[in-house]
């Protein structure tokens, strides 16, 4: 059995407490993603918290991580660093960002050598328009995650740009409720890119995913 354990802020975190869902998945892209896997061989774990930052992730990671002993590692976290700059007069990109993401990945790799590591990038829309102060803060970690992404050999998800397109496109922002946070449809997509990239990195057997 595999175990996939997906760490990160109120993206991943979405409810989870809140809701009498099995093993506390709550009711976002994680909890999607179990419901495609119709397969023993997964064991999905979400340990994601509303209002994270790195350091908050860094801060919890034997707990909600190393402890766990997963095979595959989910990383979502970046927006709540930039809200914390922006509002709360703390400087901490890039280099304390970078600092802190690379104290995540190093005690990770310590630990658990042979799991396999998903950096996914940090997003925000462009609706309401007070999130393009974002956007720049995003670019900057970004490059950050990717450059990590290479030399800890781990996966990196892009989802910014793509994330933005799609939502521009459709109108109405039909992929998130406030310009952070996902609807129903901006999880949906979000689990369809993790799925895609994990059966192509054959982390899951496609013939585990219906239809």
């Amino acid at each position: 059995m595999k175990t996939l354990l997906f760490i990160g802020d109120s993206i991943t975190d979405s409810r989870r407490l809140f809701l009498d869902t099995p093993h506390s998945l709550g009711d976002g892209y994680v909890s999607m993603i179990q419901s495609r896997l119709l397969d023993s061989r997964y064991r999905i774990i979400n340990r994601g918290h509303d209002g994270f930052t790195s350091t908050d992730i860094l801060r919890c990671l034997e707990r909600d991580c190393l402890s766990q002993k997963p095979d595959i590692i989910t990383l979502l976290v970046g927006v709540n660093d930039i809200a914390a700059q922006l509002y709360g007069g703390i400087d901490r990109i890039p280099g304390e960002f970078e600092a802190v993401y690379r104290q995540i990945l190093s005690q990770i790799r310590a630990s658990l050598p042979d799991a396999f590591l998903i950096l996914m990038e940090p997003f925000a829309f462009s609706r309401p328009r007070e999130y393009l102060l974002f956007h720049p803060y995003i670019l900057q970690e970004s490059r950050i995650i990717r450059r990590l992404a290479k030399q800890f050999c781990c996966a990196f998800l892009p989802l910014h740009e793509q994330m933005n397109s799609r939502n521009d496109s459709l109108g109405d922002s039909p992929l998130t409720t406030d310009g952070i946070h996902l609807s129903r449809e901006g999880n949906q997509l979000l689990a369809d890119r993790w799925l895609s990239l994990a059966a192509s990195l054959s982390l899951i057997d496609p013939a585990a995913l219906p239809g």
